[in-house]
């Protein structure tokens, strides 16, 4: 009780002093700050209603309806004694990544045009209808009012189930709030693509995969090589109506994740009523009873009339890093998903024993395995998980048979992801020969990928976090918490750091019982593997999203546990959740409409970079959007609109694709600059531009700023070092002094015609000129 009570003060205490108290002061001192940009913007309206967010929020809410019935009626074949919840949620999960995989065989196939676009969409409605007429109840069910009924189902005995729990009026209202902060981000979602890293390859590759009608290889472009499951949604949405569907894809995960965190959360206290509305039978092992028990909580665990499900649902609906990223077309999400299936179904399995359930993590583990390299790692974990816990549990086999099944078991979890994976390592292989490219690049070589580009790509992951050391990893939850700018600037909120010490003894407690407590000590274990994996590559608070989501399984697991010790206890453990709860849900509230850190004046009047509520209510029109939000997009305009079929676009020093409808060629932030191959064969700035001209460039687009040139012409050169950490400093590794002076001769050629200024001399698009018999080529100096 004592211990309990310290942790109470504990949360209670630094709120006060981190969070309250903090943000006051601040406020104070600079209230403009606060100041809602879309209050400056709507002083002057300049067009009509968003057809657009309506006409593609609607067609993202079709697609959504189809994927949730198609997906619910499937998962009811798969794992028919699965939580309802479970079905759906898991099901859209398995739907979704199917969509992406048939849009990449057609892709492969060169079918990206709209018409098959259109007849993917009927043949998901076709599907819906299949699905809808599936999940209707069965001819022989009826309504016992609430009383188990045993029937047949797929050919053999389904569970008994119950009627559905009411939830209770303070979990109405908790899902409400979390329900109306999830509809205002889908609201954001549905704008423009704006993001860096979508606009360099999340978007971009798919929009240069339209123009051309099939998957090609993509020079100069490595990140285009990943697996790209989840871009396959994009490249769907793009090319059946646009950017705003396609961003909608990855909001889809949002409420998808909020699922799998509650479903994690209910198998954590095993509360099967709590959230599925599946009560166990009676007939079950006395081993799950025995648990249910020692969490001093039955199949109905509440905490004063909340369930620790509808906790979890609030902790990760706020969350400060997941709202803004399910606004954005980044595939984080959706690779959490996939991941937390792999967890999800190897619990399930650890619980049943049947085949189905470890061989659905194992599809899952495909299609992470499909989106992102590292997701090999965790399936390799998932085998080891398989064949240790195959042997804990052997349930009075021999020690041999068990080994050999838990072998058999890993080998074909591994055989099964790899084979949903490998259409993207056979496609990667074609184009470039490696077929992890750019990864192991040292081992299988190919495409423009050099060693410079792997000391460009390791020196940044070094810069994210605070080291790797054994002290930089007991620092890590309160440092991720209160520096987030360390860790790519994605703020996680207070949670996570004010609840360690409770995941923690939660945590250690499954795993010294792992036969007991079979939920906590996966979840534990799993936790622990994200946590080493991600601290020792790339620390960022987003890839960090499976630590912070098994860490919301973890500690309202751990609240549940507590709540046994009284009411009085559990009333303080409701207030120490709220507090970071409602802190997180107003500074995602504030990110999504104030936004301060954006912060600028125009026209003497404060505002920010929010302008998002003002284009979605139909006040700004797209152009003036972009142009708000991306330096580069009234040159892009423009040549979207004076650019003929014949013309093409050398960008140079800007590395981001979208939005150019015109032909373009570029290179990504950790590529060779797509212009040093001409620098290199060329002598003079005049065989630079004739070079060009032959490989069919006919413009070039400067964005001098975004490159890091430098004014200075002794730093350009690097005769006076680039600041530590700014863009040249990176970019001149992959320019010679005489690349260099080359890049200085073209700027200042006579055959470049400035078309369009967006900052003069620093970012314009300009035409090349013929080469003309009056310019003196010996009289400039390079």
């Amino acid at each position: 009780m004592a211990l309990a009570w310290a942790g109470i003060a504990w949360v209670a205490g630094a709120m006060v002093r981190y969070y309250t108290l903090r943000p006051l002061l601040e406020f104070v001192s600079w209230p403009w700050k606060f100041t809602p940009a879309w209050r400056v913007d709507l002083l002057e309206p300049s067009m009509g209603p968003q057809w657009e967010v309506l006409v593609q929020g609607g067609l993202l809410i079709w697609i959504a309806v189809a994927v949730a019935l198609i997906g619910w009626a499937a998962m009811r074949r798969l794992d028919p004694d699965g939580p309802p919840l479970a079905q759906l949620a898991w099901g859209s999960g398995l739907v979704l990544g199917t969509l992406g995989m048939v849009v990449f065989f057609v892709g492969v196939c060169g079918g990206l045009s709209r018409p098959v676009f259109i007849g993917i969409l009927a043949a998901l409605t076709l599907g819906a209808i299949w699905g809808g007429m599936g999940i209707l109840p069965m001819s022989g069910d009826r309504d016992t009012g609430g009383t188990p009924v045993p029937h047949k189902e797929h050919g053999r005995d389904a569970p008994a189930t119950l009627a559905r729990a009411t939830p209770s009026a303070a979990e109405w209202v908790v899902l409400a709030v979390c329900a109306a902060l999830q509809f205002v981000t889908l609201l954001y979602a549905l704008t423009p693509s704006t993001q860096s890293d979508a606009l360099r390859y999340h978007m971009s590759a798919p929009q240069e995969w339209l123009k051309a009608g099939r998957l090609v290889y993509l020079p100069y472009n490595a990140f285009s090589n990943f697996p790209s499951t989840v871009e396959m949604l994009f490249l769907f949405g793009l090319g059946l109506s646009g950017d705003l569907l396609a961003k909608g894809f990855h909001f889809l995960f949002f409420p998808l994740t909020t699922g799998a965190v509650a479903l994690l959360t209910s198998e954590a206290v095993r509360c099967g009523a709590g959230v599925s509305g599946v009560v166990p039978q009676d007939s079950q092992d006395s081993e799950e009873q025995e648990e249910r028990k020692e969490h001093g909580q039955d199949a109905r665990a509440t905490i004063l009339g909340l369930r620790p499900s509808i906790l979890a649902v609030a902790v990760w609906s706020t969350s400060p890093i997941v709202v803004p990223l399910a606004g954005w077309d980044y595939i984080d999400l959706a690779v959490l998903l996939f991941g937390l299936g792999i967890v999800y179904y190897l619990i399930r399995w650890a619980r049943s024993g049947r085949a189905a359930h470890w061989l659905l993590a194992a599809a899952f583990g495909g299609l992470l395995c499909g989106s992102k390299y590292t997701g090999v790692l965790t399936v390799a974990l998932g085998g080891a998980i398989l064949l240790a816990f195959g042997i804990v549990l052997r349930e009075g086999r021999g020690l041999g048979a068990a080994v050999w099944t838990g072998i058999r078991r890993a080998v074909v979890f591994g055989l099964v992801a790899a084979a949903i994976a490998s259409p993207w390592w056979i496609k990667n292989a074609v184009h470039t020969g490696n077929p992890v490219y750019p990864m192991a690049w040292g081992l299988f070589g190919g495409g423009e990928w050099t060693e410079v580009n792997t000391e460009v790509y390791i020196g940044k992951t070094r810069e994210k976090g605070e080291g790797r050391d054994l002290k930089a990893l007991i620092r890590l939850p309160w440092a991720t918490a209160m520096y987030p700018r360390t860790f790519e600037d994605f703020a996680i909120g207070p949670f996570y750091w004010l609840f360690t010490p409770w995941i923690l003894v939660w945590g250690i407690a499954g795993l010294a019982s792992p036969r007991r407590r079979r939920a906590s000590a996966m979840t534990a274990l799993w936790g622990v593997f994200f946590i080493v994996s991600i601290f020792y590559t790339y620390q960022s608070n987003r890839f960090f999203l499976p630590v912070w989501a098994l860490g919301t399984v973890a500690a309202c697991a751990a609240a549940a546990w507590a709540a046994r010790l009284g009411v009085r206890t559990a009333s303080a453990i409701l207030i120490a959740f709220f507090l970071p709860v409602a802190y997180s849900a107003a500074d995602s509230t504030r990110w999504l409409f104030f936004d301060t850190g954006q912060f600028f004046v125009r026209g003497g009047i404060p505002t920010s970079g929010t302008h998002w509520p003002a284009y979605t209510l139909g006040y700004m029109t797209r152009d003036q959007y972009l142009a708000t939000q991306i330096a580069y997009y009234p040159a892009a305009k423009y040549a979207n609109e004076h650019l003929g079929p014949g013309d093409k676009v050398l960008l140079v020093g800007e590395h981001r694709k979208m939005h150019w409808r015109t032909p373009v060629e570029g290179n990504d932030w950790y590529d060779l600059p797509r212009i040093q191959p001409f620098l290199r064969e060329s002598g003079t700035a005049d065989e630079v531009l004739d070079r060009l001209r032959e490989a069919g460039f006919t413009h070039l687009f400067f964005n001098l700023d975004e490159w890091g040139w430098p004014r200075d012409p002794n730093q350009q050169t690097g005769e006076i070092p680039p600041a530590a950490g700014s863009a040249w400093s990176y970019n001149i590794r992959f320019l010679s002094r005489d690349d260099i002076l080359k890049i200085r001769g073209v700027l200042a050629s006579p055959r470049l015609r400035v078309e369009m200024s967006v900052t003069p001399g620093r970012v314009f698009l300009a035409a090349i000129l013929p080469k003309s018999q009056n310019v003196d080529n010996e009289s400039r100096v390079f």
